[in-house]
């Protein structure tokens, strides 16, 4: 093996065994930038941003709730103070609500098919006999 240049210790340079002067020096890292911190998605933001809190003044009492409250509630204002847009606006969104809400949720029903089909398998699978299989020891 070769040694290094300028090294009188003796260091056998070679594979896994690079030259002292280009191996890191203690404290150093080998990626001093690190990685690259990535973009949140636009929903994860706009989420964080919605779910802040703020003051607002509702009534002459000062009352904290999330930017999302915030815009709910002045929407609502916005619309029972005669603003077309604003009342279309909270009509859809109660529209939407309600087409929701009344979606009957799916669940799993057995209908007399199925019933048939699962009588039939075991029907099947009963009349088999299960065969034991034999263990012997070796010694």
């Amino acid at each position: 093996m070769s040694k290094s240049k300028g090294s009188g210790s003796g260091y056998a340079v070679g594979h896994g065994k690079p030259p002292k002067h280009t191996q890191f020096k203690p404290g150093q890292s080998g990626n001093p930038k690190g990685k690259p911190k990535g973009k949140l998605p636009t929903m994860t933001l706009i989420s964080k941003q919605l779910e802040a809190k703020l003051t607002v003044t509702i009534g002459g009492q000062p009352k904290q709730m999330t930017r999302r409250e915030a815009l709910i509630t002045a929407l609502i204002r916005d619309a029972l103070q005669g603003n077309e847009r604003a009342r279309r606006q909270v009509f859809d969104l109660l529209l939407l609500m309600e087409a929701s809400a009344s979606a009957e949720p799916q669940t799993a029903t057995s209908t007399e098919e199925d019933s048939a089909l699962i009588e039939a398998y075991l029907k099947r699978h009963a009349a088999a006999p299960a065969t034991k299989k034999s263990t012997k020891r070796i010694d």
